[in-house]
């Protein structure tokens, strides 16, 4: 899922190293969040496949990347251990950082 958003991953990165604002998905994400509603009316089923996709990556990225950018260094492997899952999306992260 991760791969196929490449510049959604760079815009939320971008945004918690302070280069952007936050990407529109990740903000609705956070509406969505904090209002406990969907993004448009009716049910799951009845949403935007792709943008609830893409606010579940902004979001997940946003805490994976956020949470290994405040951890520090002598707490990262601690940190690796604890969020394996997060983890993996900050590996990502790196790996697309170096292919570019």
């Amino acid at each position: 899922m991760l791969e196929a958003r490449p510049k959604l991953i760079r815009a939320v990165v971008d945004y918690i190293e302070k280069k952007s604002p936050p990407p529109d998905e990740l903000d609705l994400g956070w509406q969505c969040e904090r209002f406990q509603a969907l993004p448009a009316a009716g049910g799951v089923l009845d949403q935007s496949y792709k943008l609830m996709t893409d606010m579940i990556v902004a979001m997940n990225v946003y805490t994976a990347w956020h949470g290994w950018t405040q951890c520090k260094p002598e707490d990262q492997e601690k940190w690796i251990e604890f969020n394996p899952h997060l983890w993996k999306i900050c590996q990502n992260i790196m790996k697309t950082d170096t292919d570019d």
